[in-house]
């Protein structure tokens, strides 16, 4: 039960776009183009938070703000077994930090910036008109 409900959870705060034909011609769907967003990635579940604990004793934060992660995510069909494309993303976060422990006067605010291109390639085990199946490389610097 805890799994599916943060599947979900995840499901409904990520935010998609897709454009691809939809005539069901592989042929005629050589393109794709996706842009998503949503409040936080696994980047941040998975090193993020490490931060914001060690800065809310080093730097007496407070204020602390997730200004979400976006992507956009471009491929081309070659083959009807090849999609090669290319991946950008941006995710931030931001917190107001205090020279003192008793939070009188703001020193400044700190923002984090987590940004990432890589070049991609998928594999598709099953192409129909509205279900794909695939897996993928990408490899690219962040």
């Amino acid at each position: 039960m805890k799994k599916t409900g943060l599947i979900a959870l995840a499901i409904l705060l990520t935010l998609t776009a897709s454009a691809q034909s939809e005539n069901g011609d592989l042929n005629a769907q050589q393109n794709h183009l996706s842009v998503s967003g949503g409040p936080v990635s696994a980047m941040y579940f998975g090193v993020g938070w490490i931060f914001d604990f060690v800065n809310a004793f080093v730097d007496r934060q407070d204020n602390t703000t997730h200004y979400g992660n976006y992507a956009i995510n471009y491929h081309r069909q070659l083959k009807d077994w090849l999609r090669v494309g290319v991946k950008a993303d941006w995710e931030g976060a931001g917190y107001r930090f205090y020279t003192d422990d008793t939070k009188s006067e703001a020193q400044g605010m700190h923002t984090m910036h987590w940004v990432s291109a890589m070049a991609s390639c998928q594999f598709t085990y099953l192409h129909h008109p509205h279900v794909m199946l695939y897996s993928g490389v990408d490899l690219g610097v962040g």
